[in-house]
């Protein structure tokens, strides 16, 4: 196995490399994906505005049916909104999730049986006597078209819900199959505010805060400020912990991008999630294995042979006589380590891109949500970097510190991976998320105790 580990690890570093400058190219051309890009602006925004001379001018409902994790689906509710924001207060949008909410079925079938579809698909949008199947470039067009007709020209434009005998009206405008649950609510302010990325925060902030409990991270840094401490300078402790946390930040950010940029063609497919998590199940399993046989078998950590070198460069960085000198090693020296670390830190970032993938989000939001993800994971980094930089003194990370992490962060990961495989939509409320992390604390404790006690029948037999 150790093998295998150890023939796996340089194909996974260079993967690392690649998703990186996958990451860069992403940030620069990336087109805005699933999320408001530039095409869909120029769509809303080429939508003639028009005025009318009525005393109240005319309103239009739209009927959009998606599911959870469909890419086109997540392609067109941003521009539905787009269309709803445009024409304050004269555009309805009733949205239906139904891959998750089988209650939202009957409503289907009955919408799409007064339209004479007999169809099983998704995105579906009713506008009026119209209707579109999918959503591409002409679709998009089209809607725009009818959007404008309807309100802007001389057309009678029923409304979905009136033709399908009124189905709709009775159940409310709820995205999830309820009238207090839209998918989007307006705001005097703030205009139409997503509300379905709300358990993606959670699961994010989560996610982040146990990845950032990574012993290889914090032992590295540990390490470094204890002898950058060692010189006596606080202005240079200073320099260099910032320098090393900004750049790992960012190569860890490139990273997550890069594996968003692959994810979000896939991520949607049910037998890529199911890689996913069997991969970081594997991560799991190995993690708690190391809380009760650290080093022993198969393990994700630093291992001893390139601790020399990291040792060697962080002594280079204390002798650096100049600032622009010392911070330019610091940079390579965390984006070295970033590579190195990879084994400790990679289940967490690709169990989360593949979360954030497969429900589409548009650009924006996953960037928002990437950059909380990091600030988060950094959380007990800066804990420890202000520590030093304030008493000019560092806590030495042991090993009995490095076996609990392992364990909180195996446990998270399995929870996580298990729901994956087993109940996917956990992770789309709060109150599934917050179960889901629940169970991985108690999993924690019952782990913990199953030790103690064995610990103290080994010890019990030996006297």
């Amino acid at each position: 196995m150790n093998r295998v580990i150890s023939y796996l690890l340089p194909l996974v570093r260079r993967l690392f490399l690649l998703l990186c400058v996958v990451g860069i190219c992403g940030l620069m051309l990336w087109p805005g994906g699933t999320g408001y890009n530039s095409a869909l602006a120029a769509a809303a925004a080429a939508t003639p505005t028009g005025s009318t001379t009525a005393d109240e001018p005319k309103k239009i409902e739209i009927v959009f049916f998606w599911g959870d994790g469909c890419p086109h689906c997540a392609q067109e509710k941003p521009f539905l909104n787009m269309l709803v924001n445009r024409y304050p207060n004269r555009i309805t949008l009733k949205s239906f999730e139904l891959w998750y909410h089988p209650e939202n079925h009957t409503i289907y079938k009955n919408v799409t049986k007064a339209y004479g579809l007999d169809i099983d698909l998704v995105p579906v949008t009713f506008i009026g006597n119209k209707y579109w199947v999918g959503f591409n470039d002409q679709i998009r067009q089209e809607i725009t078209e009818a959007v404008a007709d309807c309100l802007e020209g001389e057309i009678v434009c029923p409304n979905p819900s009136d033709i399908a005998a009124g189905v709709i009206a009775k159940v409310g405008a709820g995205g999830m199959g309820g009238a207090d649950s839209p998918l989007t609510k307006e705001a005097p302010t703030l205009g139409s505010i997503d509300l379905s990325n709300k358990p993606l925060i959670l699961s994010t902030a989560l996610i982040a805060f146990v990845d950032g409990l990574n012993p290889c991270s914090l032992w590295v840094l540990s390490m470094l400020l204890a002898i950058v401490v060692h010189s006596g300078s606080r202005r240079r402790t200073l320099l260099v912990g910032l320098v090393f946390l900004v750049t790992s930040a960012l190569v860890y950010g490139l990273f997550m991008t890069g594996l968003f940029s692959v994810l979000s063609y896939v991520a949607y497919l049910r037998w890529i999630q199911i890689v996913v998590a069997l991969l970081a199940l594997v991560f799991g399993l190995i993690n708690i294995k190391d809380y009760f046989w650290f080093r022993t078998g198969p393990s994700l950590t630093i291992s001893d042979q390139q601790k020399p070198t990291i040792y060697s460069r962080m002594r280079a960085i204390l002798h650096e006589p100049r600032a622009p000198a010392m911070v330019g090693a610091t940079a390579v020296l965390a984006a070295g380590v970033s590579l190195v670390e990879l084994p400790c830190t990679a289940g967490f970032p690709v169990l989360w891109t593949s979360l954030i993938a497969s429900r589409q989000p548009p650009l924006a939001v996953f960037y928002l949500l990437l950059a909380l993800y990091l600030l988060i994971f950094l959380i007990d980094e800066l804990v420890l970097f202000l520590a030093a930089v304030i008493t000019m003194r560092v806590a030495k990370m042991q090993e009995k510190h490095g076996r609990i992490l392992k364990l909180v962060g195996g446990t998270v990961m399995l929870a996580l991976a298990a729901a994956m495989i087993i109940r996917p939509e956990l992770l789309n409320t709060f109150q599934g998320a917050a179960l889901l992390f629940l169970l991985a604390v108690l999993g924690i404790f019952l782990l913990a105790g199953i030790r103690h006690l064995t610990q103290r029948r080994v010890l019990a037999g030996r006297s």
